[in-house]
């Protein structure tokens, strides 16, 4: 029995180690580091006014204001990416997270297992061990006359 109860607690040892080096060894999220875009938009603002100032016909105007439109949405793309990557980060963290949650609560209920088996098993030791031991009591009206006699015929 006590073999038995070593090889179940160890196969859940084994089980709740295995679990935790898959839970802990999952790929960590990458990090992002957020961008301002002023500077670059201040340059597309200052290229625009140098344009703007050496455009003499409206034809000059709108290729100057195209130019401007274009480098302001690219501006805006970029954005749109980072913000897209910072979300995808986001999702793999949490997903991370998650998957360690539920590898915490598989070992939580693993040990839980260990510890019902591990108390059933010492009870049902303790069960075995009494039953040898313990003597039936005698009525204090009956008397063994063998052992009296033996007493006093010394």
């Amino acid at each position: 029995m006590r073999i038995a109860r070593l090889i179940g607690l160890a196969a859940v040892a084994l089980i709740a180690v295995v679990v935790g080096v898959i839970t802990v060894g999952a790929e960590g999220e990458e990090t992002s580091q957020s961008t301002t875009y002023e500077s670059v938009v201040a340059a597309a603002l200052a290229d625009y006014e140098a344009n703007d100032a050496l455009a003499e016909s409206a034809p000059q105007q709108q290729v100057v204001n195209g130019w401007i439109a274009r480098d302001l949405l690219e501006v805006i793309a970029r954005q749109n990416v980072e913000l897209i990557e910072n979300q995808d980060s986001q999702l793999s963290a949490t997903a991370r997270t998650n998957s360690l949650l539920q590898g915490a609560l598989v070992v939580l209920v693993l040990g839980v297992i260990a510890v019902a088996v591990l108390g059933i098993s010492m009870a049902a030791r303790r069960g075995n061990g009494d039953s040898g031991g313990a003597s039936t009591p005698k009525p204090p009206g009956d008397t063994d006359e063998s052992s009296a006699s033996s007493a006093t015929s010394l």
